[in-house]
């Protein structure tokens, strides 16, 4: 299996780097847009980056372009100094951070993280080179996510059930007095599919996700450090979901999100625009690192 993964990593590349050339003169896949959806520059982008407090990088968890920017965008937002920056991550639960430390302190190499943590299925190929330029950078790594035990057990029961937990399990979730909006989009499109579920509490399951990485993002700030944050595009379009979260935590906070939309020609539709403030547009069939 880890062969076969390698083997659709190096595809996948060797796919970018062609389509990259074939692109036009600028040698570029992908458009760069503004929320409006009017084509920007990436040294916009990177200004913006340096200016605010948190990055959101709203991702396709098997998009092969938006783990290539991710990375560039890393490598330019490090360029000068890495000092005070954290590399904040959903795909990672708040109950392996330990494992996450003992990995920056060097009691282990990264190709032994999956030996002393679960990690996702598609983590050697597509998130395992940030964690090593993370190192390479002596940034901190932080996981953000509640663990999915956690969520699971709000779904189906509700939030008493979280309040009954030992302190040291609380401590992997927010504060269990988080509010919850379900006049955001990005939540009114879940209460339909909420009434067809055995669990009733969907729409909270969701949210205290994005409460518990928003509290992350917010400790992390508390300790004077500037945040460059990975998630799923649902969390972070449109500024909703961690943002109003963030906000709720930290009001003002500077924060700039990019995300990846996948759609037939360059031009960004009217459905898209206001997903973020910087938007890359690819190509529909651009590939995968694994299929859903």
């Amino acid at each position: 299996m880890k062969n076969v993964k390698r083997l659709l990593a190096i595809f996948s590349l060797f796919y970018l780097l062609n389509t990259t050339l074939a692109y036009s003169q600028n040698s570029t896949p992908y458009v760069l847009v503004n929320f409006k959806g009017k084509k920007t520059s990436w040294k916009k982008l990177t200004k913006q980056m340096n200016q605010s407090d948190v990055i959101f990088f709203g991702e396709e968890h098997n998009c092969v372009m938006a783990h290539w920017l991710t990375k560039q965008l890393l490598l330019e937002w490090t360029k000068t100094d890495s000092l005070n920056k954290s590399f904040v991550l959903e795909m990672f639960e708040r109950d392996q951070q330990s494992s996450l430390d003992s990995l920056i302190q060097g009691k282990f190499e990264l190709k032994d993280l999956p030996k002393h943590t679960a990690t996702w299925s598609n983590y050697e190929t597509d998130y395992s080179p940030f964690l090593e330029l993370a190192l390479q950078k002596k940034m901190p790594i932080v996981a953000s996510n509640i663990p999915r035990k956690y969520a699971s057990l709000l779904f189906k029961q509700n939030r008493d059930s979280l309040k009954a937990l030992p302190q040291e399990e609380r401590n992997y979730i927010c504060p269990l007095d988080f509010p919850v909006d379900r006049e955001l989009s990005q939540y009114k499109q879940l209460i339909e599919m909420e009434q067809h579920m055995s669990g009733k509490n969907f729409v909270e399951a969701q949210a205290i996700k994005d409460a518990t990485m928003a509290e992350s993002v917010f400790k992390e700030l508390k300790k004077g450090n500037k945040v460059f944050h990975l998630n799923g595009s649902y969390h972070s379009d449109f500024q909703q979901s961690i943002l109003w979260y963030l906000e709720y935590y930290k009001p003002g906070s500077k924060t700039v999100t990019i995300s990846i939309v996948r759609q037939d020609g360059k031009k960004l539709s009217d459905e898209m625009k206001g997903r973020a403030d910087f938007i890359f547009v690819i190509p529909v069939d651009f590939p995968v690192s694994y299929e859903n």
